[in-house]
């Protein structure tokens, strides 16, 4: 009798052993991945954000210093104006697949009888998501512009679709250069 009580006790002390080691195992393993997960991430973000920002450190060079925007903004002849925004989209267009999360690129020239807006796409989205993203950025510039608070630099969080989308903008003299990027990325 006594022994079946010590080997009852003796099972019930190791299993409580082996239950609190296999729960101190766990807990372990799990902040080891969560570890691992959250310096995978920040280096992911790392990665991203340094890509943009050379691209955002690319553009703001080349388009302020481009005769083109100069042209677009002052307005000229017809010939003129076609050239200087097809060496805007030219420009677009050569960095357009830098990064992978890149929807487009857009150069706005906001404030004037008759608004361009330059688009070039990166990204294999929908023409129609697209245009509803082009007519958020225009509107909510052109709205910053009419009440006179031009931003300088801004981001806008946009969901259309159902799909998240991060416009990032920056204002060089009177017009604006930015990008969409894929929320998921």
């Amino acid at each position: 009798w006594w022994l079946g009580v010590i080997t009852g006790i003796l099972l019930c002390a190791f299993s409580a052993f082996f239950l609190r080691f296999g729960i101190a195992s766990i807990e372990n393993l799990t902040g080891q991945e969560i570890e691992n997960r959250s310096a995978l991430l920040k280096l992911n973000i790392g990665y991203v954000n340094q890509s943009l920002d050379s691209i955002e450190s690319y553009l703001y060079q080349y388009f302020n210093d481009s005769e083109a925007v100069v042209r677009l903004e002052t307005g000229g002849s017809e010939t003129q104006m076609f050239m200087a925004k097809q060496e805007i989209v030219n420009s677009l267009s050569k960095i357009s697949g830098w990064n992978e999360s890149l929807q487009f690129l857009f150069y706005y020239v906001p404030g004037s009888a008759d608004p361009l807006f330059t688009r070039v796409t990166a990204g294999r989205g929908e023409v129609l998501t697209y245009d509803a993203l082009e007519a958020q950025i225009r509107d909510y510039i052109a709205g910053c512009y009419e009440e006179g608070k031009a931003p300088g630099r801004g981001y806008l969080l946009v969901k259309e679709n159902s799909e998240g989308y991060l416009i990032r903008f920056y204002k060089i003299r009177n017009s604006y250069i930015g990008m969409c990027l894929n929320g998921d990325t």
